[in-house]
């Protein structure tokens, strides 16, 4: 049961990850936005 629990706490940091850039982008007008795309 330890595993599964390793697991899940994996997938929420993933989640995090995906959803922390987007939110900083946002406030600053998007201009974190234009360097993302670029990289990509």
């Amino acid at each position: 049961m330890t595993q599964h629990k390793e697991e899940i706490k994996e997938e929420t940091k993933k989640e995090e990850v995906k959803v922390e850039p987007i939110h900083p982008s946002e406030q600053r007008g998007g201009k974190k936005k234009g360097l993302l795309d670029t990289c990509k």
